[in-house]
């Protein structure tokens, strides 16, 4: 199996508007969709491949390291 392209990609962020504005200055990326339901957020950003999808959560939250096999 070979991958060619990688259609979406979802990014969890601990803090959205610091997020929004990396993305969207440094690579200078608009926002293709943004949703607010019971006060979190979902923005994507179409690129030429795929979609890049990020949204916030809990600020508190900790990444877990996790031994994945080789593929």
């Amino acid at each position: 199996m070979k991958v060619t392209d990688i259609a979406f990609t979802g990014y969890p962020v601990t803090n959205m508007p610091r997020a929004r504005d990396f993305y969207e200055k440094k690579p200078g990326l608009s926002p293709t969709v943004y949703e607010l339901e019971k006060g979190a957020s979902w923005v994507e950003y179409d690129m030429r491949s795929g979609t890049l999808a990020i949204k916030d959560i809990d600020p508190n939250w900790q990444s877990k390291t996790t031994d994945l096999p080789s593929l």
